[in-house]
């Protein structure tokens, strides 16, 4: 595997994975006369230098030690191959401890290689780091373990028994291994060479190198080279590094900046005077709700702006939450319509028996028609798909089933006229789940904005019971004028109005003390009631008189009166606020008005 000129070679190991050895490795002679040399300054010098390493090669310690991996030979033993063994014995000189026997320097180079002097160098002053002689220079790798006891050793001087003559066997790749210097310290110390071979111009051209360093007998190049090539070598190595960076610095950049829905919170500096962006940052996260819409505000005189003919007699009406579609109970008929605003489209679904009053599910999937003849037969309530217009069951109730409303939990209450009570049903199983005693007759039901309490006004009576929707247990019963027909709340709850049908009369009670507030006369027989969404207005409508009155719920008293059509009986809010639909009973017809300024 070719070096990589930006990273650190690997170490060296037993095999050679750069150059492809086909034949055997050389065997080389046996040493006949190994002669100790004492080291510089602690021993004497060898007067000559490693076989196949010293200044001929890039390295002065290349083919200096074992092969990594292998153990170090014997003084005496043979270096033409691993099985030959020497008789010649070792110098009397102190032994290296057991595992780790001393080596010698054979007298006879290995073959293909040319022993040279030695470069003058200290042994505690280790070459340069990388010597390459040829190709580009490449980074020196971490010292390799010291085959002689101190792993990753390269300084001088590390044998354990200092006069001693330890000499690591060459290796037979010609590659470096343990950095203990075995050259002449100075002049003076014998084995010097006035002319080291190299500093002499090579005759021939410098062999070719293995993994980026210089093969046994080329030249190190000159002392200028070991100062400035790695300089300039890191220099580049810098540049690129810098270069690299800031272009990874400005793809990331681009990347946040090009990016829906991320923002980058580093302020960037802006020069003297210059202003910030005046747009916020976009900001990410959970989703926030809408903000809600905006309540229009109410007319003090709603305006006419349609009306649909249908039906024998309408009664009960109710929009869904939507806005787009209109139901309405059909007396005399038994169908309940459904006008469809915008295409003013009308369809029916017929009912078992005369629907009379009708309420919506929260979600708007589910109609509830009250249900009974004139002969008080016929009592129940009918369950309509509004998807599919469609009956999906009709429940057997009490005797005259009055105006029904939906509950807090989704639940069905329907007033029982002739029963004295409140049946509530399931909206699930569709089934009556309770039911609650109230005075006689009541007509209509009405829940508090937070749904704690229902209302309802019980007409024969004269009496508005006030219930816990919790545990569904009346807790007080309030009198009133006479015959109590229908009650609405304010949107924020703090007000009740209540319709007197026969004296025709409004009231309105505060609900936190349940005093009457004020008594307003109105038209004649006042049946139903609604108020605007902004709470501004209450719309009371008079069958007697035909007609719509509108009471200031601030000033308390009316400040104007419509005229609608023929005995008018029940009145509905769109949930946007912006219609009002009254039934006309007698006339056959819806009107439609506008409550809020266009």
């Amino acid at each position: 595997m070719a070096g990589d000129p930006w990273l650190t070679p690997p170490a060296r190991t037993n095999s050679h994975p750069d150059a492809d050895v086909t034949d055997p490795l050389p065997t080389r002679p046996a040493a006949t006369n190994p002669q100790p040399h004492p080291w510089p300054a602690a021993a004497a010098a060898p007067t000559t230098g490693w076989p196949g390493g010293g200044p001929g090669s890039d390295d002065p310690w290349a083919g200096a030690g074992p092969r990594a991996g292998a153990p170090p030979t014997t003084s005496g033993q043979s270096h033409s191959a691993p099985q030959q063994q020497s008789a010649t014995p070792t110098s009397a000189t102190p032994q290296w401890p057991a595992d780790v026997p001393t080596p010698t320097t054979p007298a006879t180079p290995w073959p293909g290689t040319t022993p040279t002097s030695g470069a003058p160098t200290s042994p505690a002053t280790p070459w340069p780091a990388t010597t390459p002689t040829s190709g580009a220079p490449t980074p020196q790798p971490a010292p390799p373990a010291d085959p002689w006891g101190t792993p990753g050793a390269a300084t001088a001087n590390v044998f354990p028994n200092a006069g001693t003559t330890p000499q690591p066997p060459a290796d037979p790749w010609g590659q470096p291994t343990a950095r203990v210097s075995t050259w002449p310290a100075s002049p003076a110390t014998p084995g010097w060479q006035s002319t080291p071979e190299w500093q002499a111009s090579p005759a021939a051209p410098y062999p070719a190198t293995v993994r980026g360093t210089a093969q046994p007998g080329s030249p190190p190049p000159a002392a200028p080279y070991h100062e400035e090539k790695p300089r300039r070598r890191a220099g580049k190595v810098l540049a690129i590094l810098l270069a690299v960076a800031v272009l990874a610095a400005g793809s990331y950049l681009a990347v946040r900046l090009l990016r829906p829905g991320t923002t980058d919170n580093t302020a960037t500096p802006t020069p003297q005077g210059q202003q910030e962006q005046s747009t916020p940052p976009e900001t990410t996260g959970a989703p926030t709700e809408p903000p809600a819409a905006e309540i229009p505000v109410s007319l003090t005189t709603p305006v006419i702006v349609d009306r649909f003919k249908l039906g024998q007699e309408p009664e009960g009406v109710v929009v869904s939450p939507d806005n787009k579609v209109v139901y309405v109970a059909d007396q005399n008929s038994k169908d309940v319509h459904f006008i469809e605003v915008a295409t003013r489209k009308i369809t029916k679904v017929s009912v078992p028996n005369t629907p009379r009053f009708i309420a919506i599910s929260q979600d708007g999937s589910r109609v509830y028609a009250s249900m009974f003849e004139n002969d008080f037969t016929g009592n129940g309530l009918a369950v309509i798909d509004t998807k599919n217009a469609k009956l999906v069951k009709a429940i057997r109730t009490g005797p005259r089933p009055f105006e029904p409303a939906v509950g807090p939990d989704g639940d069905v209450w329907v007033p029982i006229h002739n029963g004295a009570r409140v049946e509530i049903y399931d909206d699930e199983s569709l089934t009556e789940s309770s039911r609650i005693s109230v005075p006689p007759n009541p007509h209509w039901v009405t829940f508090s904005p937070d749904g704690t309490v229902a209302y309802t006004a019980n007409h024969e009576s004269s009496q508005i019971s006030v219930v816990n929707t919790a545990d569904r247990i009346v807790r007080r019963n309030i009198k009133v004028g006479r015959s109590p027909h229908a009650i609405a709340l304010t949107p924020d709850g703090k007000k009740l109005i209540v319709t007197n049908y026969d004296l025709d009369k409004v009231q309105i009670f505060d609900t936190t003390t349940l005093r009457q507030i004020k008594q307003i006369s109105v038209g004649k027989e006042p049946q139903a009631v609604m108020t605007s969404t902004d709470g501004k207005h209450a719309y009371i409508v008079n069958e007697g008189s035909d007609t719509l009155s509108v009471i200031d719920l601030d000033g308390l008293k009316v400040v104007s009166t419509v005229k609608v059509g023929d005995s008018p009986r029940v009145v509905a809010l769109s949930p946007d606020g912006l219609r009002l639909y009254v039934t006309d009973g007698r006339s056959r017809t819806v009107t439609v008005l506008r409550t809020t300024e266009e």
